[in-house]
Formats: structure tokens, sequence, C-alpha cells
């Protein structure tokens, strides 16, 4: 399976909304970008998951509380317990 398949794979079996899922698939995304930077479908995904990171973002933060989600725990662990 190539990294553009296995990406549209996972978006659809993942819940990606989840800020930390989205940083951790754009970390593995910039590692791959490093190698085989022309991956236009790779491309495209890194864009469709920063826009959704931004959009956690924007809905969660104010000026006292600059983060992704309503509260911080390591990787969310606490979110998932509920």
């Amino acid at each position: 399976m190539m990294a553009g398949q296995l990406s549209r794979w996972r978006c659809r079996r993942y819940r990606l909304h989840v800020a930390a899922v989205l940083a951790f698939g754009l970390i593995g995304i910039h590692e791959y970008l490093r190698r085989l930077s022309g991956d236009s479908l790779v491309n495209q995904t890194r864009e469709t998951l920063t826009c959704r990171l931004m959009e956690r973002f924007e809905a969660s933060a104010h000026p006292d509380w600059r983060w992704f989600e309503e509260e911080l725990s390591y990787d969310n662990a606490s979110s998932r317990m509920r």
C-alpha cells in the first residue's frame, strides 16, 4: 500500500479530531515528505490535517488558554477515560 493510500485509509478508519492524533500524524507526514517531497496526495493530506488542528485550536483557545483542547493531559489520557 502506498503512503497516500495508507493515509486515506487511516483518515477514514480513525477519528481524526483529537489534537494529539492530528499532531502525531503531521509529525509522521513531515518526516515522510523530507524524503519524498513530491508526493502530492500526502502534501494535500498534510494541509487537511493542519487545517483540522488549527480549527481545534481556534475552537478551544482563548486569551487565558492557548491550547488545542479544553484540558491538558499527557496524550489526553484523561479525556479518553470518561
